[in-house]
């Protein structure tokens, strides 16, 4: 076999006998005729220690021949320098229709990775953007209002809730014929008083917070400012407060009667002295606990009760519609006050929800449907009840002891309902409150 040598380089190389075409060189990638440089037989590199030369630039078309020998191994995708890199042999317009439409798809998708994730930055920031327009250096923004408004108004709703648990353990000391001093109202009627304060202040934060909320703030905020002003005009009005239900009041009186009398029975069927003159002195201390605390009911013109809650008034509707239509204009305000502090119940819960999903609460907002059902059924069933329990004391007028033992029974349990009801309507709000209090302060940092 024949031995050939480069001319642009000193690489030697075998060709086989007679070879006539065109071969490469492995070395500087010079094409060149066979025939003319053959001197000797096969295609091996004799020489690989050539003398260091300057390859020349290969040539622009690669040549064609029968047969080509080329040691280089096949050009893999390669990074070649910084600048560039080498994707591929064949020329784009050499390659089949459906491959270029497999690459030209394959360079959508990737362009479209980018511009989703600029989509969502965007619906982030839009979320950003939709808090009040404060300057965040200066205020912290919307989420700093949102955060004090949702802490008050967690601690209000908890301060409501309060409320009706005293009126629940109030209810139960009464049934069993303990004497409710008026103090003991008063403090309840504080209690909701402060509630409604600081879910008024809460409601004026709330205006500064989200946009997307400051719709429902504001009608909350209106809708709690009437609500206060009407419980003051109800609680100070003794005709407004005709149709009050007072069911510790009289379950009180049932409970200390009950007790007088049993002492009384006790009396007059003991004959040792110094039993019965203990006897007559509980009797005594039992008849003067209740005259202490009816005689300071009556030196207040103010029903504490009132102030605390109005829903009784709203759960009675019905029964007054039924059984005393006739005095229904006297019924009108304290109607109306019930009504709002529904309306505010429902309004505050609507807002927490806004509030919530700005802030991006998912389990507050979540509760939001749960707690406007329990508002609606702790608005609903009581009307339910007080019209079941009227019907009741109607057909049964009390005419004997054991009659009206069983009036205050129904009386008792009742009342126990309504108030439990209107306790859980406010669990969903007041922790819906607290989650939503925390999600902004973590907005907020």
């Amino acid at each position: 076999m024949p031995i050939i040598t480069c001319p642009n380089c000193p690489t030697k190389l075998r060709v086989p006998d007679g070879a006539t075409g065109k071969v490469k060189c492995p070395k500087c990638q010079t094409v060149f005729s066979a025939a003319a440089s053959a001197s000797a037989p096969a295609f091996e590199v004799v020489d690989d220690n050539p003398t260091a030369s300057p390859p020349p630039p290969p040539p622009p078309a690669k040549a064609k021949s029968d047969f080509e020998f080329d040691t280089a191994k096949p050009k893999a995708k390669v990074k070649a320098s910084a600048d560039f890199e080498v994707l591929d042999d064949e020329d784009e317009d050499d390659r089949p229709k459906s491959k270029r439409r497999r690459d030209r798809d394959d360079d959508d998708d990737d362009d479209d990775r980018p511009r989703k994730k600029k989509k969502r930055r965007r619906d982030d920031d839009d979320d950003d953007d939709d808090w009040h327009a404060a300057p965040r250096a200066a205020s912290g923004g919307g989420m700093a209002s949102a955060k004090v408004a949702m802490q008050l108004l967690s601690i209000s709703l908890w301060t409501y809730l309060a409320t009706f648990a005293l009126l629940i353990l109030f209810t139960l000391l009464s049934w069993l014929g303990v004497s409710i001093p008026n103090g003991l109202m008063i403090l309840v009627g504080l209690i909701g008083l402060t509630n409604w304060i600081l879910g008024l202040v809460g409601l004026g934060f709330s205006i500064a917070g989200p946009s997307r909320a400051r719709g429902l703030a504001i009608a909350a905020t209106v809708v709690a400012s009437l609500h206060l002003i009407m419980a003051f005009v109800i609680a100070t009005n003794t005709k407004a407060g005709v149709f009050n239900l007072r069911a510790i009041e009289f379950l009180s009186f049932v409970g200390i009667a009950d007790k007088m009398q049993s002492l009384q029975k006790q009396i007059a069927e003991t004959t040792d002295n110094a039993k019965r003159q203990k006897l007559f002195e509980e009797m005594r201390e039992v008849s003067e606990s209740a005259q202490k605390s009816y005689s300071s009911r009556g030196t207040s013109d103010m029903r504490w009760g009132d102030i605390a809650t109005l829903l009784p008034y709203s759960d009675q509707f019905i029964t007054v519609l039924s059984y005393q239509s006739k005095a229904f204009d006297e019924y009108i305000l304290p109607l109306l006050g019930g009504l709002l502090e529904v309306a505010r119940l429902i309004l505050i819960i609507l807002l927490i929800g806004s509030v919530a999903n700005a802030a991006k609460a998912h389990d507050a907002s979540g509760q939001m449907t749960p707690a406007l059902i329990f508002a609606g059924v702790g608005a609903v069933v009581p009307m339910i009840l007080l019209i079941i329990l009227r019907s009741i004391t109607e057909d049964s007028k009390p005419k004997s002891e054991g009659s009206i033992k069983s009036m205050a029974v129904w009386i008792a349990l009742i009342t126990l309902v309504m108030y439990g009801l209107h306790l859980a309507a406010t669990v969903f709000p007041a922790l819906m409150a607290g989650s939503t209090s925390a999600a902004c302060r973590r907005r907020g940092r």
